[in-house]
């Protein structure tokens, strides 16, 4: 007699993450490429990536020790240079994704025209800023949205 495997049923796919896709970074408005530079400041702002940026420089710190000593800090033992090329690919990655955020900040102010406005109430011209005036055209030049 043959029995039969229940299985169990298949998770779809979250209609929302579609991996494997590439993300489109070309913004169709201003507007949206200043909704997304707020956002990514806000997220450079949470507790949450603060303490991720803590622990990836903790494990680049890690990796430059065992890079730079050639040698395995659990274990004690010598790394070889195709071992040590892999730390050097993690550290890279590493940095890159720290850096993302800003990164992406940067396109979307070249996507958005120049036109990212200022929020920060603190700002030093006030006027300026009541103005509706961005930053490049107050000529600090960096486009910041905080000071």
């Amino acid at each position: 007699m043959a029995t039969s495997k229940k299985t169990a049923p298949k998770k779809k796919a979250s209609a929302t993450l579609k991996r494997g896709k590439a993300f489109n970074l070309n913004i169709k408005t201003p507007e949206q490429a200043v909704t997304l530079i707020a956002e990514l400041t806000n997220f450079k702002l949470s507790g949450g990536w603060k303490l991720m940026v803590q622990i990836l420089e903790g494990n680049m710190a890690n990796l430059e020790r065992a890079i730079i000593t050639k040698m395995d800090a659990w274990t004690g033992t010598k790394l070889s240079e195709a071992q040590l090329d892999e730390l050097r690919a993690k550290h890279a990655v590493f940095a890159e994704l720290i850096a993302k955020p800003d990164d992406l900040i940067e396109l979307f102010k070249k996507q958005s025209g120049g036109s990212v406005p200022i929020y920060d109430p603190y700002h030093t011209d006030i006027k300026a800023m009541l103005r509706g005036e961005t930053a490049e055209k107050m000529g600090d030049g960096s486009g910041s949205l905080t000071s």
